[in-house]
């Protein structure tokens, strides 16, 4: 069979794919472009300011993702056979949580097809893989459905490149004698094929469209070079430069008066000037300029306006990118981190957790098949995610107070705002009702 259109179609997008998003991970990684400033700039403290930087891609990245790794997996029925596959899922996202993590993280700071697979580990184990965005290309039909997979890497001490097509059908194998990472389609020949006998592809794929990195990869830009001038500021503010105006020097040997020449010591950039011993003289006048410097301390404002500017692209609550303050609480909490919420849910909703149930079921096919050695369908599972605090217990149990006392259920009360479970919130209503009972008939209330 031929495989070369699928193979030319992949390496050509995988080579696109790798000039769009190198930025971002670059950025992500901490490895930022400094190039904002003037040509002078540049040349005369490039050397002193490349390392005053503050990543906030990193961060906005990571506070994304964590919002999605799902904390475990639920049957959608009370049998005992589906609840216990749903068990063995959720160990199964406990011990992959790196994965997990990481699958979500690449996802969001590519903002391209992001690929999990879902395969054996060398003990035989179901495993989870997140793969490289630009190492694997995703062939997904207009309903969503995988039809191909191609994965191209370079095993631990390999000299050369090798690939993996994955079909429903099949996985084949490829090699070549070509030692670039995305050679040219024709360099693969075929090593081996490898029935699959699940009927379908072992792999989930996210496609954000987009990185949130491309909107906050410019504000950094101008956050670093605030940072950065505020350092050199900084500096010019604790050593000033003075200039002395109109002192002259007498030399008794030659009886010659002129002007003082100073002695500006090169260490220091100039800023130590030695004056030789001065002799007045009648009717000049003598004065020492100081040039005033920059305050440091009006940076502070420009750089917390860029971070709530990154803040509000990324949808991320603004208290978690600013450095100084006291930390937010209560009702002031609420309103900051309701847009994350919502992103979250909308995020969830749409693409993470199809992806995530997705990777629970084949993940269970999977097990089931070493189990039984013949292919099984998985019973329909669900993905849980942790809720985010969006304010402090003691202002969600003052809200709980003033709801019971305004007509709302204990129970209907603790659910809602302390997110109890319904059965612990109404057993906890009746135990207190027969408190208040006993209390009454005692004559205590």
């Amino acid at each position: 069979m031929d495989y070369t259109r699928i193979l030319t179609t992949a390496i050509s997008t995988l080579r696109a794919r790798g000039v769009k998003v190198e930025p971002r991970f670059a950025y992500y990684d901490g490895r930022h472009d400094c190039t904002l400033g003037s040509k002078a700039w540049n040349e005369s403290y490039r050397k002193v300011v490349a390392g005053v930087k503050d990543n906030q891609c990193r961060l906005i990245v990571d506070t994304r993702a964590d919002a999605v790794v799902p904390s475990g997996v639920e049957a959608a029925t009370d049998n005992p056979f589906e609840q216990a596959l749903a068990q063995w899922a959720t160990d199964l996202f406990e011990r992959e949580a790196d994965d997990l993590d990481e699958f979500a993280t690449t996802a969001e700071k590519s903002g391209t097809q992001t690929v999990m697979l879902v395969d054996y580990d060398e003990a035989g184990e179901v495993a989870l893989y997140a793969v490289d965005p630009r190492a694997v290309y995703a062939q997904v039909s207009k309903s969503g459905k995988l039809r191909a997979l191609f994965h191209v890497y370079r095993d631990e001490g390999d000299q050369f490149t090798s690939a993996t097509l994955y079909l429903p059908e099949k996985a084949i194998n490829f090699g070549t004698t070509s030692a670039q990472l995305l050679p040219a389609p024709e360099a693969f020949h075929v090593r081996e094929e490898i029935p699959n006998p699940l009927g379908e592809i072992a792999a989930v794929v996210v496609d954000l469209n987009g990185s949130v990195l491309d909107d906050a990869i410019p504000l950094n830009d101008m956050l670093n070079k605030s940072l950065q001038t505020q350092a050199v500021v900084g500096e010019s503010y604790a050593l000033p430069f003075r200039v002395y105006l109109g002192i002259e020097t007498y030399d008794p040997t030659q009886g010659v008066v002129g002007p003082a020449l100073p002695s500006m010591n090169p260490a220091t950039g100039g800023r130590d000037v030695s004056l030789p011993t001065v002799a007045d003289a009648e009717g000049d006048k003598r004065q020492v300029i100081q040039f005033d410097s920059p305050e440091p301390e009006k940076y502070l404002a420009e750089q917390d306006s860029l971070r709530t500017a990154i803040a509000r692209l990324a949808h991320i609550p603004t208290h978690l990118v600013q450095l100084g303050g006291a930390p937010i609480s209560g009702d002031a909490l609420e309103i900051a981190s309701m847009p994350f919420v919502g992103w979250q849910a909308a995020a969830i909703r749409t693409t993470y957790r199809r992806a995530f149930r997705e990777a629970a079921r084949l993940a269970v096919r999977r097990h089931l098949y070493k189990l039984t050695g013949r292919p099984m369908d998985a019973p329909a599972l669900d993905v849980k995610f942790a809720p985010i605090a969006t304010s402090t217990t003691s202002s969600r149990v003052q809200q709980m107070r003033d709801a019971v006392d305004a007509g709302m259920s204990l129970a209907d009360a603790l659910v809602e705002f302390l997110g109890w479970d319904r059965e612990a919130a109404d057993l906890a209503e009746a135990r207190t009702a027969e408190a208040s009972a006993r209390a009454f008939d005692a004559g205590t209330v």
